[in-house]
């Protein structure tokens, strides 16, 4: 089994993640008090602020590929349990191993496509059709940017589940050949 987050060492690419997850969290109250506020402002003052939907979809985005990496090296994503649980330890690392490689393959292909098409999007100089005529390709810039660190996350993982089974592998080599 790979360590917890907690018992993992705490690596410049592990901080890095943690500051994606800090960034996810402040879209998320960002997104709230927002929202929160466009209420009051219906409720109350009979108005509206025109802008909380436009906003807030900015930061489902920002939250939901910023939040991705580190969900995955907290063990809350992209994993099947019940399929895993059927292994013994050294098939798991392996398993994991491989879904890893296979899962960092397809954040690249999605980061190579995102990048692309922010690109594009910048390069034409592209506004949301809203009141506030936002350039697209800010909000966009949360998609590479969130795939490269998940990217990252897949590295950090293969790396931790390779370890583990490389260490297994050698544990075994003269034990119980499990």
């Amino acid at each position: 089994m790979v360590p917890a987050a907690e018992s993992r060492p705490d690596g410049l690419g592990d901080r890095a993640i943690r500051v994606s997850r800090v960034v996810a969290e402040a879209a998320i109250v960002a997104m709230m008090l927002l929202i929160v506020v466009d209420i009051f402002c219906r409720s109350v003052l009979d108005i509206s602020l025109l802008i909380s939907d436009e906003i807030s979809g900015y930061m489902l985005v920002l939250m939901t590929f910023f939040g991705a990496a580190d969900a995955l090296r907290h063990g809350a994503l992209l994993r099947i349990e019940i399929v895993l649980s059927l292994f013994g330890a050294r098939q798991r690392a392996a398993l994991n191993a491989i879904f890893d490689v296979l899962a960092l393959g397809l954040t690249l292909v999605v980061l190579w496509q995102v990048s692309v098409l922010t690109w594009s999007t910048w390069n034409r100089r592209m506004v949301a059709p809203t009141l506030l005529e936002t350039p697209l390709w800010v909000p966009q810039l949360a998609m590479p940017l969130g795939c490269a660190l998940l990217a990252f996350a897949f590295i950090l993982e293969l790396h931790d589940h390779a370890r583990v089974a490389l260490k297994r592998n050698s544990e075994s080599a003269g034990g119980d050949g499990r």
